[in-house]
């Protein structure tokens, strides 16, 4: 059963010169107990469609359309506004109700995320006292303990008397994924969990979320430009490309089955060569009517598509086996199940 459901989300931002199209029309759904990674490299939208989903892009310069429902539940109801397309007081009523709730979200700096002034326990007593229906103050001291010792804190007593300042890169996230943890949310969004972390530290951020996702039955989705992250830790993935999801699947079926859109195959290619001199992951091309990544693409560089479509004619999602889907002009001839 699906757990959230995105249909033809679009969001623009109005820039000095013109619009700028961050998202177009995406779609995807991530199902109960699963993490979902959405891949890409930096600026390709990934970010800025988790924000989206919890209202937090609801007006100019954001602009959104399209569908999200969580639980069955539609949330984006829009009137328009100045001539621009905004949510209405029932989307914001049901966003404000989901959003630390049923949906939590990790931010990329955690320590920037906390307040310098109070102490780990008191910022995650303060997410407790906004629980509904909580009420005993007197009860914060042994929740908090319990939230704490959720995320693996071996001293839970200790790390609740320290100030943001005292943590570690690895300990700050962990607290944010304590105060994500404290309303029993149904969905995580983690945002790049792991940036600014070491390479060990990194590792145990992920198995954690991992583990809650198991104990849980948590619904994580994963953000990340890491290829090696997206093959270890996702059940299902999807590429996204200046805006736009260009192939979605299983782990199995984007990793292992050698059948990928070319961008891809390229990001791919790219953990593998990412320690040669002067290499560089391959970025979009500037906005076409077409695939955003004809002009680097192998496959026409080898004339195997034809040059004119890529270019000129956006390619819609082919299915290639079960739910892998690519959208491609390659796959568009060839017979699939």
């Amino acid at each position: 059963m699906n757990l959230l459901e995105i249909n033809n989300l679009s969001i623009q931002f109005s820039i000095d010169n013109g619009v700028k199209q961050a998202v177009n029309n995406l779609s995807l759904e991530i199902a109960e107990k699963e993490i979902f990674c959405l891949i890409g490299e930096s600026g390709s939208g990934k970010t800025v469609t988790a924000l989206s989903l919890i209202g937090l892009i609801t007006g100019t310069p954001g602009v959104v359309n399209g569908q999200v429902s969580f639980e069955n539940k539609n949330l984006f109801y829009f009137e328009e506004k100045n001539g621009v397309n905004k949510l209405n007081m029932k989307s914001e009523k049901l966003l404000t109700e989901l959003r630390g709730k049923r949906i939590s979200i990790v931010f990329q700096e955690p320590v920037s995320s906390l307040s310098p002034y109070y102490t780990v326990g008191e910022q995650i007593a303060e997410s407790l006292r906004n629980m509904e229906g909580y009420k005993n103050a007197k009860r914060d001291h042994p929740l908090v303990i319990k939230i704490l010792q959720k995320v693996r804190f071996k001293y839970p007593d200790q790390v609740a008397k320290l100030y943001p300042h005292e943590l570690s890169g690895g300990m700050a996230q962990r607290v944010m994924i304590a105060i994500a943890l404290v309303n029993n949310p149904q969905l995580l969004i983690a945002d790049e969990p792991t940036t600014s972390l070491d390479a060990t530290i990194q590792l145990e951020i992920l198995e954690l979320l991992k583990i809650l996702n198991q104990e849980l039955k948590l619904s994580i989705l994963l953000i990340t430009h890491d290829i090696n992250v997206a093959s270890h830790y996702g059940d299902r993935i999807a590429v996204m490309l200046a805006g736009e999801i260009i192939e979605i699947g299983t782990k199995f079926e984007i990793f292992f089955n050698n059948r990928n859109h070319p961008y891809t195959s390229d990001l791919i290619n790219s953990y593998k060569l990412i320690k040669k001199p002067n290499y560089s992951e391959p970025r979009s091309s500037l906005p076409v009517d077409g695939c955003q990544y004809y002009s680097r693409c192998p496959l026409v560089q080898e004339q195997r598509i034809n040059y004119h479509s890529c270019r000129d004619s956006k390619p819609s999602f082919i299915n290639i086996e079960n739910d892998h889907k690519i959208k491609c002009w390659f796959y568009a001839h060839e017979p699939h199940n």
